[in-house]
């Protein structure tokens, strides 16, 4: 019998029982295309979760320093400037980091750019983060830093759609202040959400001052900077430094009126990554219970087909056949059934990625993180088939000659 035949034979046994066929149709489509989304989605996030990674430095650390305001010595950014300043072999850089949303958006003459988001820090902070390469002009300096001036480095949507790409020298208004644009940042194309493109850079002192301070409802000041170390190696001893300067400066040990807490880029990502590979494994788990029961319904589909070929079965047999021949057969066929339903739940999967990239207008090389999903799933589907397959090939390739034939 060849391959044609076989698809014949497999598509008809398909319809033996419409019932036990819907069973394994639906068990399939569903359980494959959980399998298919689950890891596709698995694999985006992490493709996002590496372009996030790759943004910053690799011995970059987020810093947020806790000091009690009953302290009678604060713990000012420039110390933790001059602490770099000392240290150069060990830290390359500190940069404060003042942070928040902005109301009513950036604007220039009568356009406003509502996405907008401005951030304070100093001229080190360029250094701590690759993704930001200068189109045009400068980044801030330390004059800009330590004379409050109203200056702003600004990001590519920005220049473009306020001012048509002609942004140097220009002058912006935030928070009804006028901001000499001094610097222009390149296109960032691999932003998974544009904001990099949508940032407003200005020095520290003068976010500081916009801002306040920063106190938390403990009662504490809550400072956040961006420390780099000066190599992996020196990771530990950056964070060992910035405690004895604490120390130093509050008169206290750790914990008793101040606290430290430091994220390591890279450590963040890996707990992130974990976090993704947990919830895709979570989401195989309801796909691999699924798929058994289409599985089943596979096995079903293939008993009620042995049944109603029995004289088939005979008549094959008494032609030369052997028990070998009819078992391959009726595990080929078995095979063709479960890629028939594995196809659909593969085609829709990958149909619910494409919508989802669609309707969030991400990029369609997001596609890619497909690609072995399909491939697995495909190979996961001829392994259902040929698994719960073989009992009802063994039962075909079982029957004596005279007994099938004669059956009614």
């Amino acid at each position: 019998m060849n391959i044609r035949q076989t698809l014949q034979n497999s598509v008809r046994s398909l319809f033996v029982n419409k019932g036990r066929c819907l069973q394994a149709i639906l068990g399939m489509v569903i359980g494959i295309a959980g399998f298919v989304f689950a890891w596709t989605a698995n694999n985006i996030s992490l493709m996002d979760l590496q372009i996030q990674q790759d943004e910053y430095a690799p011995t970059l650390m987020q810093t947020w320093t806790y000091v009690s305001v009953d302290l009678p010595m604060k713990v000012m950014p420039s110390d933790m400037e001059q602490l770099a300043q000392d240290n150069p072999e060990i830290i390359s850089g500190i940069s404060p980091y003042v942070e928040f949303d902005l109301p009513g958006g950036v604007r220039y003459g009568e356009r406003t750019k509502d996405d907008a988001r401005v951030y304070g820090v100093n001229s080190s902070y360029l250094d701590m983060v690759p993704v930001l390469r200068l189109h045009e002009g400068r980044f801030l300096e330390y004059m800009d830093i330590s004379r409050e001036r109203n200056v702003c480095v600004i990001g590519h949507s920005i220049a473009n759609d306020l001012m048509e790409g002609n942004a140097l020298g220009q002058t912006l208004k935030i928070w009804g202040e006028n901001y000499t644009v001094i610097g222009v940042f390149a296109d960032v194309q691999n932003d998974i959400i544009p904001i990099r493109n949508n940032e407003v850079y200005i020095p520290y002192t003068n976010a500081r001052k916009i801002n306040g301070e920063s106190i938390s409802s403990y009662g504490n000041y809550n400072d956040k900077y961006f420390v780099c170390a000066n190599g992996k190696e020196n990771m530990y001893k950056t964070q060992v430094l910035i405690k004895e300067m604490l120390c130093e400066r509050t008169r206290r040990e750790e914990n008793n009126g101040w606290i430290l807490q430091v994220y390591s880029i890279g450590d963040t990502s890996e707990m992130v990554r974990g976090y993704i590979l947990g919830d895709a494994i979570h989401w195989s788990f309801f796909s691999g219970i699924v798929l058994l029961v289409g599985g089943v319904g596979i096995m079903n589909v293939m008993l009620a087909g042995v049944q109603a070929r029995t004289k088939e079965i005979g008549i094959r047999k008494a032609f030369g056949a052997t028990n070998r021949n009819i078992q391959q057969q009726f595990a080929l066929e078995a095979v063709i059934t479960g890629l028939i339903g594995g196809l659909l739940g593969v085609l829709s999967g990958f149909f619910v990625v494409l919508f989802l990239i669609l309707w969030t207008q991400s990029s369609f090389s997001y596609l890619y993180a497909a690609i072995w999903p399909v491939l697995v799933a495909v190979v996961i589907t001829i392994l259902i088939g040929w698994a719960f397959g073989t009992y009802p090939a063994k039962q075909a390739a079982k029957m004596e000659i005279v007994d099938a034939i004669n059956s009614d």
